[in-house]
């Protein structure tokens, strides 16, 4: 007879769910580069740590070393040639205005380094797919449905990016179409967002399910984060007819007056030498 499955204990979901709620509202309101880094290194911690004392393995969380290789082997098969074409896509004339961002407009050739070689790797695919597809996904997956675990955590994975939409939303400035800046349209945009990265966590928890390995939906995470990254910070320091020169940061940003609310790159036009 097969035995019973019991249910994720209540106390369990309820840590899980204040980490992730606390740690999303602390990123929303973050400024610094090592607020951000530690905030959800630290949130990456607590949920392993949740799911280990919930009697995770290393197996459930996909941290096994006998899978490293195929999930090495599998993020990059799957990693680069996505994170080209996304890198490609950005860039086509039809797509060039929707990734302008203005908060990025001004980062220097170093700040994009930074960001691709550290933050977006570590700080954000690597940490996130802790939290998710290794931590979340492990709590729910061994006392439920491996398709229920999938859902809960893609779902969870898609409202953490409703506030660094409305953040993005603010700091787009020019290239934002106007109807984005409405309330309707922020909606819209939010929903569209959601859904989007909703579909990309299963993607990315069937690359985990696949593998038995954490290792390449981090990969593929920091492949399409990092190449779509690389190629915004491109469009947006072009302006018409002018190459890669800088754009010019405005002061209306959807609605609203101001520096770039953006916790990596402030407004230094105003400083003195």
């Amino acid at each position: 007879m097969t035995p019973a499955i019991q249910a994720t204990p209540i106390k369990v979901k309820i840590a899980a769910a204040v980490v992730i709620v606390a740690a999303n509202a602390v990123l929303y309101r973050a400024r610094s580069r090592p607020a951000l880094m530690a905030t959800n290194f630290v949130a990456a911690s607590s949920i392993i740590i949740l799911a280990r004392r919930d009697g995770a393995t290393a197996d459930d969380l996909g941290l096994s070393r006998s899978r490293l290789g195929a999930g090495l082997c599998t993020g990059l098969a799957v990693g680069l040639p996505f994170g080209f074409v996304l890198a490609f896509a950005t860039l086509l004339a039809p797509l060039r205005k929707l990734h302008k961002d203005e908060s990025i407009a001004s980062a220097s050739a170093l700040d994009m380094a930074y960001e691709v070689a550290l933050r977006i790797p570590l700080a954000t695919a690597a940490c996130e797919e802790l939290i998710f597809r290794s931590g979340l996904e492990a709590l729910f997956s061994r006392r439920s449905n491996p398709w229920q675990a999938t859902t809960i955590a893609s779902s969870v994975f898609g409202l953490w990016h409703v506030l660094p939409t409305l953040k993005q939303l603010r700091s787009r400035g020019a290239a934002t179409p106007r109807a984005e800046c409405s309330v309707r349209g922020r909606i819209g945009t939010v929903i569209v967002s959601t859904a989007v990265t909703f579909i990309a966590g299963a993607g990315l928890s069937a690359l985990r399910g696949r593998t038995g390995s954490i290792i390449a939906p981090m990969l593929v995470h920091a492949a399409a984060n990092g190449s779509g990254y690389v190629a915004a910070w491109y469009v947006s320091r072009e302006r018409p007819g002018s190459g890669a020169s800088p754009a010019r940061r405005p002061t209306h940003l959807c609605g609203e007056t101001g520096p770039s609310t953006s916790p990596s790159y402030r407004d230094t036009s105003r400083r003195t030498p």
